[in-house]
């Protein structure tokens, strides 16, 4: 594996028996660390291998550059840093070459090829008779605990006068008091030491026990599956990763377990993220000026409530409709609870997050909280909220926004209505009640209602039609008739209610970004004062209003024939 040029290019010629490796750098990470874990991962005897590490520059910079620009060198902690700031913006494929040299330790630099305390060399044939022409067998790997096996580093034994490159074996001796096993790796007598061991340094090591069990592996496995936690896999696609990349047969239960350390890893253990909320939530703010965020917590200075609102959603929400639906979800998390949104609809009929928050259920307090923080995001004009027919929010709208106009979802009580009543061949009866523009058409649909269905139509009265009907609502809810905007925002989170806290409200923060972004550049792309939406509306209007006949009557009346679909 080497660096060649062709045609004024640098070219990394690959060892395809090796395979690769995926390794995740922290910013605090030395080069002695990443040396490591190639060493680790790619089964190097240290003691007889040169090894080199190099990257190629992205394309973006090479674009700047000449093409036969060299490749990247990594022989310091600088180096390591230039890298892991690079990999931020870039993706860096990291190059490891190695070849026979003279027993050198990896950690002096590259132009000295001298063993301080050596003075004998490793004889290339002997190197060679241990790995191979082909270096390591990757299917070897299979039948081997790299947890209890021995590795040797140096060359020979000081008290030994034979030079045969001392296996595993010589190294295990116990006899050898004065050996230094934190050179080696780990051996069976230190099984009792590895619970002292630190989070990440068991982490490096491939070894995580807890729970009913424990998950042993290499280290370069636990960053594989780091790398798919976010694409939520199940236990089957874990364990054929395995399969196909580390080259490991593992159990169901063993792969479970792996998706779990690897989820834990990733985002944290649910205690860890009630604890760094507080944390989390005063960086939001600081990043995004003009954010509102809450949290409340009990007499234990235990979580109870939080409430955020994004400063694009608050500044976003003076020029819509003043029509906010809510709504709330229950988590799947270790300790449950429930997640509250507020919606309103753009100009394009698209969903407008204005606010969300986390509660331990939908009861009179917690509606009443939110909508108490909800109402510093708007100023207190006339505002429509539609919602489900649960009591606690028609309670909280009292006594918290008693100025608001509360309507009903329609979806919600249609429901409620083919449960109890059935009879869904007079649901268009009901539908024409609720969505009637005129008192006259709203009377005959309720009128036909009563003969063929007396009861069903007692019970639409006794819901109140000023909550659910068009006509007899008294404030403005638009075309918005249900609470299918809020619904819309509980199943695009699906996949994150079991996160903790603080990785929850990241990934609906990041969501709403990616929302933004994309209707801010579709607004800029308009060419007239009109949205897609929009547009798409009048587009269809024109068509079926040119196949009508029009007759002026007056300055101001016109009479229309032709087709009633407008």
């Amino acid at each position: 594996m080497e660096w060649t040029i062709r045609d004024r290019k640098w070219y990394f010629e690959v060892d395809k028996t090796r395979g690769g490796r995926m390794f995740y750098l922290q910013d605090d990470c030395k080069h002695e660390e990443l040396v490591e874990m190639v060493v680790n991962d790619y089964m190097l005897q240290v003691n007889g291998e040169l090894l080199e590490l190099s990257y190629p520059l992205p394309a973006a910079m090479m674009e700047k550059l000449p093409t036969d620009s060299p490749p990247m060198y990594v022989t310091n902690d600088r180096q390591v840093g230039s890298l892991v700031e690079l990999c931020k913006e870039h993706v860096v494929r990291l190059c490891v070459s190695t070849r026979v040299g003279m027993g050198r330790n990896y950690n002096e630099p590259i132009h000295e090829c001298v063993q301080e305390e050596k003075s004998e060399e490793v004889d290339k044939e002997d190197v060679e008779e241990e790995f191979g022409d082909e270096g390591w067998d990757d299917n070897e790997s299979d039948d081997v605990n790299w947890n209890d096996k021995a590795w040797d580093v140096n060359s020979e034994d000081e008290s030994d006068d034979t030079h045969d490159n001392d296996s595993a074996d010589d190294v295990d001796n116990p006899d050898d008091i004065d050996a230094d096993y934190s050179k080696y790796g780990k051996v069976k007598d230190e099984e009792e030491g590895e619970e002292s061991l630190s989070f990440r340094e068991r982490l490096r090591r491939g070894v995580w026990n807890g729970g009913n069990g424990g998950f042993t592996g290499t280290w370069c496995d636990t960053i594989l599956l780091r790398a798919a936690v976010k694409n939520e896999p199940d236990c089957f696609w874990v364990t054929k990763f395995d399969e196909d990349h580390v080259w490991l047969n593992l159990t169901y239960t063993t792969s479970y377990r792996a998706l779990k350390f690897a989820q834990v890893f990733v985002r944290g253990t649910p205690e860890d993220g009630y604890a760094n909320l507080p944390s989390y939530l005063r960086r939001l703010k600081q990043a995004n000026p003009g954010t509102i965020t809450h949290l409340l917590c009990d007499e234990e200075d235990r979580f109870k409530y939080c409430f955020v609102a994004l400063a694009a959603s608050t500044a976003g929400f003076q020029y819509l409709k003043r029509v906010i639906v809510v709504d709330g979800t229950h988590l799947t998390g270790k300790y449950g609870g429930t997640l509250l949104v507020a919606c309103g609809q753009d100009a394009n009929f698209q969903v407008f997050p204005l606010a969300y928050g986390v509660v331990d259920a939908e009861t009179n307090e917690s509606w009443g909280w939110f909508f108490d923080k909800l109402q510093t995001c708007f100023s207190p004009h006339p505002m429509v909220i539609v919602s489900d027919r649960a009591l606690s929010i028609e309670n909280a709208c009292v006594n918290v926004l008693p100025w608001v106009t509360r309507g009903i979802c329609y979806y919600h009580l249609q429901q409620n209505i083919i449960k109890t009543y059935g009879g869904k061949e007079l649901m268009y009866l009901v539908k024409g009640a609720a969505y009637a523009h005129t008192l006259a058409e709203y009377n005959r649909c309720m009128d036909s209602l009563r003969a063929a269905h007396p009861d069903l139509a007692a019970y639409m009265e006794l819901a109140d039609p000023k909550l659910w009907s068009r006509v007899h609502f008294p404030g403005d809810r638009y075309n918005i008739k249900t609470s299918n905007i809020a619904e819309s925002i509980n199943s695009a989170i699906k996949k994150a209610k079991g996160f903790p806290i603080p990785s929850l409200l990241q990934f609906i923060r990041e969501m709403l970004g990616r929302w933004f972004y994309k209707r801010r550049e579709d607004a800029l792309s308009l060419q007239t004062p009109y949205s897609k939406g929009v547009e798409y509306i009048l587009a269809i209007r024109e068509h079926y209003a040119q196949s009508m006949d029009v007759q002026r009557i007056d300055a101001t009346s016109f009479h229309v024939a032709g087709r009633s679909h407008l």
